[in-house]
C-alpha cells in the first residue's frame, strides 16, 4: 500500500459497496488514487475489509467509511415491509 495516492486529484467521487472483499479491495482502491472522495459501504463483512479500509485511511487516503451501514437498512426496509402488511 502507497501512503496517500501521489497524484492530483479530479474533481469524482467513487462509491464502493462490498462484502467479504478483503483479498480485491486493495487493489480497487488504489486505481481510484486521482478521485477527490472515496465512499466505502461495507455491508457486514466478517474478514479483515474494516481493517483493510482503516489501514488506507490511516495512510491518508480520502475515504470515508460507512460500515454495516446497507446490512442495517436492508433490515429496517424489511421490518418495515412486514409492519405493512
Amino acid at each position: 500500500m502507497r501512503d496517500g495516492p501521489m497524484t492530483a486529484k479530479l474533481p469524482l467521487s467513487a462509491f464502493i459497496i462490498c462484502l467479504n472483499e478483503e483479498a480485491y479491495l486493495g487493489n480497487c482502491i488504489e486505481s481510484l488514487e486521482q478521485c477527490a472522495e472515496i465512499v466505502i459501504v461495507d455491508s457486514g463483512s466478517t474478514d479483515g475489509t474494516a481493517a483493510l479500509v482503516q489501514s488506507y485511511i490511516d495512510a491518508g487516503w480520502p475515504i470515508s467509511f460507512h460500515a454495516r451501514a446497507l446490512a442495517r437498512l436492508c433490515r429496517t426496509e424489511a421490518v418495515r415491509a412486514r409492519a405493512v402488511q
